[in-house]
């Protein structure tokens, strides 16, 4: 692929005669499907209570391919609809709603496939985003309010 002109030289001889002749091919550079994804500067963690009043970057992705035609990225899997993709970043939703004690891992598969070679299979790659627990205000107030009731106290 470096190089677009391939020169070769053929020589034929019958024992008392010889011929050489140099042949030129120009070679054109087509569009092959893609190799590869992976996530880059992926955040592996993050807290319940993160602000999501906009979207939250949680990784690069880097597409791996010969920078000829164009491809599309895709996201699946149970939690896919709580992530996005754009300008080659996954980023978790602005209103997705997490919670510790429901949804601990987020996960989402990106798929990238090459649009001008629909027949190509897609690359993909995984990813998990775990919650780190916060302490509720609701439980946490009710067991100080438990804590300072005695229940073998006559009344």
């Amino acid at each position: 692929e470096a190089n677009t002109q391939l020169v070769i030289t053929a020589q034929a001889s019958d024992g008392s005669l010889s011929d050489t002749a140099q042949i030129s091919v120009t070679l054109t550079d087509v569009n092959e499907a893609l190799t590869g994804v992976t996530l880059a500067n992926a955040i592996t963690s993050l807290s319940e209570n993160t602000d999501l009043s906009s979207n939250v970057k949680v990784a690069d992705i880097v597409v791996i391919d010969d920078a000829l035609g164009a491809y599309s990225v895709s996201l699946t899997g149970t939690e896919a609809h709580m992530f996005s993709t754009e300008n080659n970043e996954l980023s978790l939703i602005g209103d997705a709603i997490l919670d510790y004690e429901t949804l601990p891992i987020l996960n989402v598969t990106v798929n990238v496939q090459d649009a001008t070679l629909p027949d190509s299979t897609p690359v993909t790659v995984d990813y998990s985003l775990a919650m780190t627990d916060i302490a509720d205000a609701t439980r946490e107030g009710l067991g100080l309010l438990m804590a300072g009731v005695d229940a073998t106290a006559d009344a």
